[in-house]
């Protein structure tokens, strides 16, 4: 059966919570289908990998600690899908990675994830009242797309589309209209 490569990209720390990606992981139905990239270092990632072989899931994961920005990026290449768990985080530059290579992104709908993952360029998974049902909310986001593999392509399109609505010549455009109607405005008020 086909792998499905998932990447996890950043510090490994509390405030990126990858703790709740790995304990969803343990109950996905199919994991099987699974290889898991995790990209970066940090004070959680041995207690992290402690909780991998723990549950049984260190097979599923190759920990690569830190890598140059190449490395990186030939990583995001062979990915399918890019997640991020943080419960507090602003945008992070691995959206953008991830977007500019057509690498969809799961992501809890919040922050700068809440704007930047729309349209479909994304799987945007809303914040619960517990640890748990966050947890069970990632869960089922992965059950279903492992269920429907088709959905990859589509959210991978979508998140092509969309980032080429964040390229320089866009934002430059953004940019120009957002000063021609404050001009405008400030005119009227003469």
């Amino acid at each position: 059966p086909p792998k499905y490569n998932f990447i996890v990209v950043g510090s490994l720390d509390a405030r990126k919570s990858v703790n709740i990606f790995l304990e969803a992981i343990t109950q996905v139905k199919y994991k099987e289908l699974i290889h898991i990239n995790i990209v970066g270092n940090g004070p959680l990632m041995n207690v992290w990998q402690k909780y991998a072989k723990d549950h049984g899931i260190d097979n599923l994961i190759t920990w690569h600690g830190q890598l140059p920005r190449e490395k990186a990026i030939q990583m995001f290449q062979s990915s399918h899908l890019h997640v991020i768990t943080s419960i507090s985080e602003g945008n992070p530059t691995t959206i953008w990675e991830a977007m500019s290579l057509g690498v969809p992104t799961l992501s809890f709908d919040h922050c700068g994830m809440h704007d930047t993952l729309r349209e479909g360029a994304g799987i945007l998974i809303p914040i619960a009242s517990s640890y748990n049902a966050c947890v069970m909310s990632v869960v089922a986001a992965i059950n279903d797309l492992l269920e429907h593999p088709a959905r990859f392509q589509k959210l991978a399109d979508a998140t092509i589309s969309r980032a080429n609505k964040y390229t320089w010549n866009e934002r430059a455009k953004l940019l120009d209209n957002i000063y021609e109607r404050a001009i405008q405005i400030h005119n009227s008020k003469q």
